[in-house]
C-alpha cells in the first residue's frame, strides 16, 4: 500500500476555501492525464476491461501546512496503480496544477509505504476513541435512495471491512462486526449536516466529532476495533472517498487529556 503526498505553493489566484475534495481530485486526475489519459479515466471510475477491476484509492484533499504551503495526498490500495500513477506524474511535462480558481506549482512528491501488519498498533490499549470527521461524510445503504448522514458505527466499520476484503488485504466476517458493534457506544458527539454541490449534483453529509467507548471486549475484538479505526483514518470512510469525502482523524481521549494536563502543569510552573 502506497501513499503519494504532493506539496504545492500558490503561484496565481486565490487559494480555494471550504471543502476542496472535488477540485483536488480534478487537479490530480488532470495532472495524471497529461501523460496517461487512459489511466486518468480509470482513476475517475472507469472500468478497466483488461484487468477486470476498478481502481482503489482515496484522497486527502488540499490543506494548508504550517509555513504557508499546501499539501494533498492519494492512498492506493493497489500497488500497481500507485506505480502507474507515480510514473504518469513523473512523465508529465508540467508541474502547474489548476486547483479551483488557483494555479499551484508542485514543489515535491513523496512516497510513504503503509505497513499493513502494523495498522492498529497506534491505538492499542485504548477503550475510548475520538473520531473527527474532517470532511463531509455519508454512507450508502443497499436498495435505499437515501444517504445516511450520521455516524452509524455498523455502516462505518462494515464499509471499511468491505473495502479491505475487496482489496484482498484482510477479510472480517459480518458476524464479528455485529458482535463488536454490540459492545460499542457513542458517549459524546458534536456533528452537523453539510451539503456539498458540484454543478447540479448535491452530496449530503456530516462533519464533526464522535467519542466511542467500548466495554467488555475480548482480545480479538479489541484488536479488530483498533485496526478498523486506524484503517478508517488511512482510507477515509463512506462514499466518495476518491473525491476526498470521509476523511477521519482518530485519536485517544486519554492521550489528549494527558497532553492537556502536561501543558497545564507547564503553564502553572511558568506562572509560579
Amino acid at each position: 500500500m502506497i501513499e503519494l503526498r504532493v506539496q504545492l505553493r500558490l503561484s496565481e489566484g486565490r487559494p480555494p476555501s471550504g471543502f476542496t475534495g472535488l477540485i483536488t481530485r480534478a487537479a490530480f486526475l488532470g495532472w495524471v492525464g497529461e501523460a496517461k489519459p487512459a489511466l486518468s479515466t480509470l482513476l475517475h471510475g472507469g472500468y478497466d476491461a483488461t484487468k477486470k477491476k476498478r481502481s482503489f484509492y482515496s484522497i486527502k484533499p488540499l490543506w494548508i501546512e504550517q509555513g504557508g504551503g499546501y499539501t494533498f495526498s492519494v492512498t492506493f490500495l493497489d500497488d500497481g496503480l500507485a506505480q502507474e500513477a507515480l510514473g504518469a506524474l513523473m512523465q508529465s511535462p508540467h508541474r502547474s496544477l489548476r486547483v479551483g480558481g488557483a494555479v499551484m506549482e508542485a514543489t515535491s512528491l513523496s512516497i510513504r509505504q503503509v505497513d499493513v501488519a502494523a495498522v492498529g498498533a497506534r491505538l492499542a490499549g485504548q477503550t475510548s476513541l475520538d473520531m473527527r470527521f474532517k470532511t463531509p461524510t455519508y454512507f450508502s445503504v443497499k436498495n435505499s435512495p437515501f444517504k445516511v448522514i450520521q455516524p452509524n458505527l455498523t455502516l462505518l466499520f462494515t464499509n471499511i471491512a468491505n473495502t479491505l476484503h475487496i482489496a484482498r488485504i484482510e477479510s472480517t466476517p459480518r458476524e464479528k462486526i455485529k458482535a463488536l458493534r454490540a459492545k460499542l457506544g457513542i458517549t459524546g458527539l458534536d456533528i452537523r449536516s453539510i451539503m456539498t454541490r458540484d454543478g447540479s449534483r448535491v452530496y449530503p453529509g456530516f462533519t464533526g466529532w464522535v467519542k466511542l467507548t467500548a466495554k467488555g471486549l475480548d482480545n480479538e475484538q479489541a484488536r479488530l476495533l483498533w485496526r478498523l479505526a486506524e484503517w478508517a483514518e488511512i482510507l477515509n470512510v463512506g462514499g466518495g472517498r476518491t473525491a476526498g469525502f470521509g476523511v477521519v482523524e482518530v485519536s485517544s481521549p486519554t492521550k489528549r487529556q494527558e497532553l492537556g494536563q502536561q501543558a497545564q502543569r507547564a503553564y502553572k510552573g511558568m506562572d509560579g
